[in-house]
């Protein structure tokens, strides 16, 4: 997702075509706040999980994990901490030239999962991320409802989860779109080929990802069923006791 960004960079500066660049720079202005919040918001708990690894010994001083533990937080809290970045996306992106730049990236994830549903080997990875747009779609849905329904606060409640959502869509669509490239290598070059490993790697990820990671957004939309406003409405007084 990171080095999707920066390609749009690239386009957006270099090249000769008006449209192109405008688009480009479009798709940026949605991925930014993904980049910058969804990236640092998993390091730390993966981080975490690495620490377990060591035991004790990854508390210590002398094994990088603890250095690593403090470099990598820091990046949730800088350039606007990572819950600025989700008010950026609902708040701002969402609305951007009338809802079409957001929804036109959303397109451009979706199409990469209607493409991969004609491929016998992924449409799994496909029927999973096909139900994560849909599921998504209501959750904005819900959102705008919210707003109309004068309950605006909502959407700052559950910003930060969307985020995630968001951005899992994202990383579930260009993670298989990597897997359906190396799984052409894979073809191409034969399964004795030295770099087997690492194309099917980029597949086994697709998938893992996919599978285990994608269906948080479905959870999302169970959870909102709720309209659970008890963060916002408990005594300020309970929360001390």
């Amino acid at each position: 997702m990171a080095f999707k960004t920066y390609y749009y960079f690239d386009v957006s500066r270099h090249s000769p075509d008006e449209a192109e660049r405008q688009r480009a720079a479009d798709r940026i202005e949605v991925m930014t706040p993904l980049v910058k919040a969804y990236n640092t918001d998993m390091v730390w708990p993966l981080v975490g999980d690495a620490i377990q690894l060591y035991g004790g010994y990854g508390f210590s001083e002398e094994y990088p994990l603890a250095q690593i533990a403090r470099d990598c937080k820091i990046y949730s809290l800088w350039e606007g901490t990572n819950y600025i970045q989700s008010m950026d996306l609902t708040g701002r992106k969402w609305t951007l030239k009338q809802g079409r730049l957001f929804m036109d990236w959303l397109q451009d994830m979706e199409a990469i999962a209607d493409t991969m549903a004609g491929r016998a080997e992924f449409t799994a990875e496909s029927a999973i991320l096909k139900e994560g747009f849909a599921s998504y779609k209501r959750i904005k849905a819900r959102m705008d409802d919210y707003k109309q329904q004068g309950k605006a606060e909502m959407l700052p409640l559950y910003a930060t989860r969307i985020l995630h959502a968001t951005a899992q869509l994202g990383c579930g669509a260009l993670l298989l779109d990597q897997a359906a490239l190396a799984a052409d290598k894979i073809r191409e070059l034969g399964s004795d080929h030295w770099d087997l490993a690492y194309y099917q790697g980029k597949i086994d990820a697709a998938r893992f990802y996919i599978r285990n990671h994608v269906p948080a957004i479905m959870n999302l939309e169970s959870i909102l069923k709720y309209d659970d406003d008890t963060a916002i409405t408990v005594m300020e007084e309970a929360l001390g006791r």
